[in-house]
């Protein structure tokens, strides 16, 4: 038990250390993308306000910062797409992409099972409208052959690394 609980404060460290780094490099690259629209418009180059460095582009970001999210999920909870299969019908399983960790649906549930439960906040986090991430839901709990009370069950008792 000690030996587990060992690994577990490694673990949280070391996802800890991510999410830190992770935010102070996107805050970086935001400063540097501020001080650039800054001393661009003191120059009058008004062609080079209109362009966004990659570093400073919002749509990239969430790209690099879901698949950082996805990997310290997924340490965490290393079982869940199997898990989340498992909850489902054979024919309705959700095939991940090659080199995708989740996709939108496995986010949701993922910050479900994290204990993030309000439509209006999932859809902020995952920067989707409400409607999107309801008719999501939907479809996956369809998916099952369980009561949406039971599939939500099921989806609290997926196991974490500790297990």
């Amino acid at each position: 038990m000690n030996q587990s609980l060992l690994e577990a404060n490694k673990l949280k460290e070391e996802l800890l250390g991510t999410l830190l780094a992770s935010r102070s490099q996107f805050i970086a690259s935001v400063q540097q993308y501020q001080q650039d629209v800054r001393q661009n418009a003191a120059n009058r180059k008004w062609s080079e306000l209109m362009t966004v460095p990659k570093a400073a582009d919002a749509r990239q970001q969430r790209l690099v910062l879901d698949h950082q999210i996805d990997t310290i999920f997924l340490s965490l909870y290393p079982t869940f797409v199997e898990d989340m299969n498992a909850i489902l019908r054979p024919k309705e399983q959700i095939i991940l992409k090659k080199g995708e960790l989740l996709n939108v649906q496995l986010r949701i549930f993922a910050l479900i099972r994290l204990g993030i439960t309000h439509n209006e906040i999932i859809a902020q986090i995952l920067d989707y409208s409400i409607n999107t991430i309801y008719s999501y839901k939907t479809r996956v709990i369809a998916a099952s052959d369980l009561s949406p009370e039971a599939f939500y069950t099921a989806l609290t008792h997926i196991p974490s690394f500790s297990h």
